[in-house]
């Protein structure tokens, strides 16, 4: 499945911008502190994961989409995101047994 682009004035293919998810906003609302960490978490990944979580969770892009984007798989982005999203629960998960 091809993506379609936009095209910006002297700076090539744009890809279409969805509404970023914010604390405020979107189908699943959180507060700031949680979507700052959230955020953070996931600077802390592998560049491969970061990439495909922050399109697909953070941005809102499909699967489909990042995939064309990053010019991967579905199958590569789905595994990625599944990958991520492991990664940062147990990031969290240790970040709770520190509180003991």
């Amino acid at each position: 499945m091809a993506t379609t682009f936009m095209t910006g004035p002297r700076r090539g293919p744009v890809a279409p911008q969805p509404a970023m998810i914010h604390p405020a906003d979107g189908p699943t609302k959180i507060d700031r502190d949680t979507f700052q960490a959230l955020v953070l978490q996931a600077l802390q990944l592998r560049r491969v994961h970061r990439e495909v979580f922050i399109l697909c969770e953070i941005k809102g892009y499909s699967i489909a989409e990042t995939a064309g984007i990053l010019g991967i798989s579905e199958e590569a982005v789905t595994r990625r995101l599944r990958q991520a999203k492991g990664q940062m629960r147990l990031s969290a998960d240790l970040t709770k047994l520190d509180d003991f």
